[in-house]
């Protein structure tokens, strides 16, 4: 399933804190944005139980398999969260959401795609579907 988002040797991964895109190879769990200088974990973070965190917070994907249950005050991903199971999260912030059969989402989300199979279930939140970000905006001119 993770080939969804399209995983080989070497990935392109988008930073959690300043949107930028980089390469990473596949076999890497956490590194250092080349861009922001910020410390970020790249690796997939797959749920297969019951789980809960105060934070779940990746640049790789995030996936809930059929059966496991997540509780997260926070759920970031910037490749994509991908639920076969059960979440509750106050707030999912990533660039898709997939919600295979038979999944049970509870939370706001912010995404730039959503894919909801017919038999999800959606039990409340907020959705809010935003462009895709443009990496670090550039500094402004002074102006004397």
């Amino acid at each position: 399933m993770l080939s969804l988002f399209g995983h080989s040797a070497r990935r392109t991964v988008r930073c959690l804190h300043c949107a930028s895109p980089f390469v990473v190879p596949s076999s890497a769990s956490t590194l250092t944005c080349p861009i922001c200088y910020e410390r970020v974990r790249v690796d997939d973070v797959v749920i297969t139980g019951r789980e809960n965190h105060h934070k779940i917070e990746t640049c790789g994907v995030v996936v809930v398999r059929k059966f496991a249950h997540v509780h997260a005050d926070v759920l970031s991903s910037g490749t994509g969260i991908l639920v076969e199971g059960e979440v509750q999260a106050r707030v999912a912030r990533t660039p898709s959401l997939v919600l295979g059969p038979a999944a049970v989402w509870t939370g706001d989300v912010e995404a730039q795609s959503l894919s909801i199979d017919p038999t999800s279930t959606i039990k409340g939140g907020k959705f809010q579907i935003k462009s895709k970000p443009k990496g670090k905006p550039k500094p402004s001119a002074k102006v004397n």
